[in-house]
């Protein structure tokens, strides 16, 4: 057997490289959206079925954000904190423990340390500011697909 070329990638390199490809098939990334307040919860679905992300379902609740999340399984769900029944930071410790590669955002109109800490320890990949630029919400979910398909790992290294 031959050493690889000088400048090639070894083939361990090169089989991670084809796994992670044949992990992503090019579909667009799958978000269950959860958003209490409907003036704002179809608007956003609009931009996100602008930017090409499939909205597999919305809820209104906490609660709902569990049920749905394990009926539909969407690799992304992107929540608001400030929910009825159950806030978002439960719903969220309750989705990651029952789906732990499904990745949570965090949407909510509070900037504030405490809550960013609050999400992560719940178990949330990213914390947005709404009103943030839509471009961040659409590599945010894009991201957060990846890893929930297994494409890139948390450190952002191929698994």
């Amino acid at each position: 057997m031959s050493a690889p070329e000088q400048g090639s990638a070894p083939v361990s390199d090169l089989r991670r490289d084809q796994e992670r490809r044949a992990a992503w098939d090019g579909s667009p990334p799958r978000v269950l959206l959860v958003e209490d307040e409907e003036e704002v919860r179809v608007p956003l679905r609009e931009l996100l079925e602008d930017m090409g992300i499939e909205v597999a379902g919305e809820a209104g609740d906490g609660e709902e954000a569990i049920e749905l999340a394990g009926r539909l399984q969407p690799e992304v769900v992107l929540m608001d904190l400030r929910l009825p029944k159950m806030d978002g930071l439960s719903a969220s410790r309750a989705i990651k423990d029952r789906h732990p590669r499904m990745q949570v955002i965090i949407l909510s109109v509070y900037d504030d340390d405490q809550l960013r800490v609050g999400a992560l320890d719940a178990g949330a990949t990213l914390y947005l500011v709404k009103g943030c630029q839509p471009w961040l919400v659409e590599q945010a979910i894009t991201s957060c697909a990846n890893l929930a398909r297994g494409v890139v790992s948390a450190d952002g290294e191929a698994p």
